[in-house]
């Protein structure tokens, strides 16, 4: 059933709402969501929103992207199926979730943004049909593996938001529509100025080197002083430890961290030091502790 923007779908144990609008310059935004409507527990293992356009000569683009080797995109002829997903929480490890599909026939082209709540996946697959030379359809949501949640009676799982929009350009894909929809629904806001002491000599820190950036980092302006990587851990080997987030004693500052916290305050600074919250080495007593 459709009313409005809203189609929905339902069965005796499920409903599936498609919500969907689209801006002045073209951005369609979509969110889906089912929800159990029987009165018994319901175990769901795949959950995906569909788009579906018809004929198979199309191409699609997907990114991978890895430390120091990020964004690195490609355009591929689109012969059985393309697939990319993101199976950490780290949302653009290993891909981008960012998908475009272009026809080759008509010169024009559909790119899907979307927004991760969980791991994702992301596939163009081409499909023959009984009476058509073929489909092509475009699933993005949360990945399959792994997967298995119990939604309770009346209980809703939201699918990640999906941005899309036909373009034109290949090489750019029309981003000034993303340009504007993120202007217009994300407002710029004021950010404070920051050094960050990995642009210095990356893990490479001491007392002393990084007290000599403090007063030219204040001349220049800078409002927030910040310690990236080699503040913590047990040795020289730090990365070991990460996860534990303890200063580390025998390399850095070696335990002098608050006299570097108190000379940037001093200067007139705020002071930062640099966290991975999602992530812990199997090395780390962290891990150990609390397998």
């Amino acid at each position: 059933t459709r009313e409005g923007n809203t189609v929905t779908r339902q069965t005796e144990d499920y409903r599936i709402t498609c919500r969907y609008e689209a801006d002045p310059y073209g951005v369609f935004t979509r969110n889906d969501s089912f929800q159990n409507v029987s009165d018994k527990p319901l175990d769901v293992q795949c959950l995906r929103s569909r788009f579906v356009f018809d004929g198979g000569e199309y191409e699609v683009y997907t990114q991978f992207n890895t430390w120091q080797n990020e964004s690195s995109g490609a355009w591929q002829k689109l012969n059985t199926a393309v697939t990319a997903t993101g199976g950490s929480s780290r949302t653009c490890q290993d891909a981008v979730p960012f998908l475009a599909l272009w026809n080759l026939q008509e010169n024009r082209g559909v790119a899907f943004h979307l927004l991760p709540n969980a791991t994702w996946q992301m596939s163009a697959t081409r499909a023959g049909l009984s009476g058509k030379y073929a489909v092509t359809v475009v699933e993005l949501g949360i990945l399959n593996y792994n997967f298995d949640v119990t939604l309770a009676p009346g209980e809703t799982l939201e699918l990640p938001q999906i941005l899309c929009y036909e373009f034109t350009n290949k090489t750019d894909m029309d981003c000034w529509k993303l340009h504007n929809y993120m202007h217009t629904h994300y407002p710029r806001r004021q950010m404070p100025v920051i050094y960050d002491t990995w642009m210095y000599c990356f893990d490479h820190i001491s007392c002393e080197n990084v007290i000599a950036q403090i007063a030219p980092a204040a001349e220049l302006g800078v409002e927030y002083f910040f310690i990236d990587a080699g503040w913590f851990g047990k040795g020289k080997n730090w990365t070991k430890s990460v996860g534990d987030w303890e200063e580390n004693t025998v390399t850095g500052f070696q335990g002098h961290m608050i006299d570097v916290a108190e000379a940037v305050r001093a200067a007139g600074m705020k002071f930062g030091i640099w966290l991975e919250p999602e992530r812990a080495n199997p090395l780390s007593d962290s891990v150990r502790n609390h397998p």
